[in-house]
């Protein structure tokens, strides 16, 4: 236990191919255990579950990975897999001098009032799979009003993010640019 009140464990899951297809199952068995003790003691708890490693000179980046998944990702679930994270995780190495030569010509040329819409319409929408009645649900508008703000920002950005995936993917990444550099 940390000084912080955290817990490290390691789990020998074995090798194998078989290990990558039952690990969640193995690691969620495992900790059934602590979540009911913590549970049992009206503890609250997070859970952040690193990547897989079969040698003992990787369980430090294993380590890492849930450490990120607790500090950046700041994720509220009792189980988090830092697989489901990697796309953020592998976003956020990527130094932000290039995300700003990429896209700073975008914050600097749009006012404030679009790219605030812009990050909560985007973002919204990857968080949902870009499925427009749960996107709308999320930031508590109409779809058809969403629909409308995804129209200028269609029209302003010359993207359609919701039919052409390069688009979606420039449309996600510079929403992630956009998220780190406004207050």
């Amino acid at each position: 236990m940390s000084r912080s009140g955290n817990i490290t464990l390691f789990i020998y899951l074995g090798y194998g191919e078989e290990i990558l297809r039952s690990y969640r199952d193995t690691v969620s068995e495992y900790l059934s255990w602590w979540q009911e003790t913590f549970s049992s003691m009206g503890l609250r708890y997070y859970m952040q579950v690193g990547t897989i490693q079969t040698n003992l000179a990787y369980y430090r980046i294993a380590y890492e990975h849930a450490v990120w998944l607790h500090n950046t990702a700041r994720l509220r679930e009792p189980i988090s897999w830092f697989y489901d994270y990697t796309e953020s995780y592998l976003k956020r190495i990527v130094p932000m001098m290039e995300y700003r030569g990429i896209f700073n010509v975008f914050a600097e040329n749009l006012n404030e009032d679009f790219l605030a819409s812009y990050t909560e319409l985007i973002g919204s929408l990857a968080q949902c799979n870009y499925n427009l009645q749960p996107a709308s649900q999320q930031i508590y508008i109409h779809k058809n009003t969403l629909a409308f703000r995804l129209g200028k920002i269609k029209d302003r950005l010359n993207i359609n993010p919701m039919h052409n995936y390069r688009n979606r993917e420039f449309a996600n990444n510079l929403c992630l640019y956009l998220k780190m550099m406004l207050p």
